[in-house]
């Protein structure tokens, strides 16, 4: 696999390491005995991100769907680690890039950078519904989220794409 476009997230008890890049092909690192599998993806399109639930059952899997009719119709996918059975949790995501669980698993946060329509915003999921459950808008290009420790806020960071002002940072209570 090239290395360049890939993600990696790491479950967290360090047992398993999940990579997606320009394949629908997961590799799963065992992380005891260094093998390496893969997990089929069905459906095409390249896997952009992956992020572990905080207790590592599911992993959630952004897929870059752009062989679809709109240019920029990304899905969310879940992964039972366990089993390693893939589910398909949300559509039509637009042109999300990135992915971030909250700490307390309630719900899968999708940044929404999609250059094409100039739509910058951020997708709440609800993991067990796969329903979006808010959107917030954004005047910049999201580019990272990071949470509180008890989950009850998301701090979202922001760039400029047309001008070099500063960064933006955005509270989601």
């Amino acid at each position: 696999m090239n290395a360049v476009g890939s993600r990696l997230a790491v479950r967290a008890d360090g047992s398993k390491v999940f990579l997606v890049g320009n394949a629908a092909l997961v590799r799963v690192i065992d992380t005891s005995t260094y093998v390496v599998s893969g997990i089929g993806v069905a459906g095409g399109g390249s896997l952009i991100d992956v992020k572990f639930s905080p207790d590592g059952s599911k992993a959630y899997i952004l897929r870059n769907d752009s062989g679809s009719s709109s240019p920029s119709h990304n899905t969310l996918l879940s992964v039972d680690t366990a089993t390693n059975v893939v589910t398909t949790l949300a559509t039509g995501l637009g042109g999300s890039q990135m992915v971030a669980v909250s700490p307390k698993s309630d719900l899968i946060y999708a940044l929404n950078f999609d250059h094409i329509g100039v739509s910058y915003d951020v997708a709440a999921i609800d993991p067990a519904t796969g329903e979006v459950t808010a959107t917030f808008f954004l005047n910049n290009s999201p580019l990272m989220v990071a949470f509180s420790l008890d989950g009850s806020k998301a701090f979202v960071l922001s760039h400029h794409t047309t001008s070099s002002g500063p960064p933006s940072l955005t509270v989601i209570d």
